[in-house]
């Protein structure tokens, strides 16, 4: 899965994407042109799934989010160059299958739905 935003303030989409056969997580930098730099690339729990971009922390800038399926969801903020720092995992019920990042209650803050398909639960995570 990939996701797809401008991550590092110079209005280029960029692309964030998990590679579930290496268990990493890769953020590709866009140039504005459809090039793309270098993965740069991150470790992740095993087997990950899925990725999405939001403004978790509300400084206008996109956080990341990755799941993995053998493991959780991993949660990172940016700092608004499309560096991304480690901020917390939420534990998965038994595989952690895709996460939304979204304004569920319309407080204006971004909120989180983490899709668990084993266990056949949505965990709605409110900011």
């Amino acid at each position: 899965m990939v996701s797809v935003g401008a991550v590092n303030g110079d209005g280029h989409e960029d692309v964030g994407a998990v590679n579930n056969f290496d268990d990493t997580s890769a953020l590709l930098l866009g140039d504005g042109s459809g090039t793309l730099a270098a993965p740069i690339l991150r470790a992740t729990d095993s087997f990950p799934l899925a990725t999405d971009f939001g403004d978790i922390d509300g400084d206008a800038d996109l956080d990341w989010i990755t799941s993995s399926y053998a493991g959780d969801w991993r949660l990172y903020t940016n700092d608004g160059n499309g560096t991304f720092s480690f901020l917390r995992s939420f534990a998965s019920p038994q595989a952690a299958s895709c996460a939304v990042i979204m304004d569920r209650d319309n407080d204006g803050d971004m909120d989180l739905a983490l899709v668990d398909e084993l266990a056949d639960v949505v965990i709605l995570q409110r900011h």
